[in-house]
């Protein structure tokens, strides 16, 4: 299973754990925002690429981890009432989405569920609160030849 493949099912099962109205995004959707027009709520998927976990011996094949940053975007201050309202929705809504891609395994990545990695601190930057969460999915490439 291609990265963008993996994207794509977890784009399907975050859309579905969410509230309507919350809008999820690839690095190509926020690609070209500025701070000041970012979509909230949002959960943005963002691919940070992979880390070859095992390869065989015939270096034909490779057993990889591909890695996603999601970050859950909410409006500060103005919407929300302060910061910290906005970085408490902000986290909430990172645990429900974290909740649902815990251990999860999507169709045709070969090995391994999602699992959760280690991410940074939740931010506020431009009226914004980020809170991101990470997870790496297993899959096994092969060489063309």
């Amino acid at each position: 299973m291609s990265w963008p493949a993996m994207e794509t099912a977890l784009i399907a099962m975050i859309t579905a754990a969410v509230p309507a109205g919350v809008r999820v995004m690839t690095v190509d959707d926020v690609a070209d925002i500025q701070d000041k027009s970012q979509f909230a709520p949002s959960v943005q998927i963002l691919y940070k690429g992979f880390n070859v976990k095992k390869t065989a011996t015939s270096n034909d094949q490779a057993k990889v981890s591909h890695l996603f940053d999601v970050a859950v975007c909410m409006r500060s201050a103005a919407q929300q009432g302060g910061n910290v309202t906005a970085r408490t929705s902000a986290l909430a809504l990172a645990e429900t989405v974290t909740r649902r891609l815990m251990g999860a395994t999507l169709p045709g990545a070969q090995t391994d569920s999602v699992s959760l990695v280690g991410a940074s601190a939740p931010v506020a930057a431009a009226g914004f609160v980020y809170a991101p969460v990470s997870f790496e999915v297993g899959a096994v490439l092969t060489s063309a030849n």
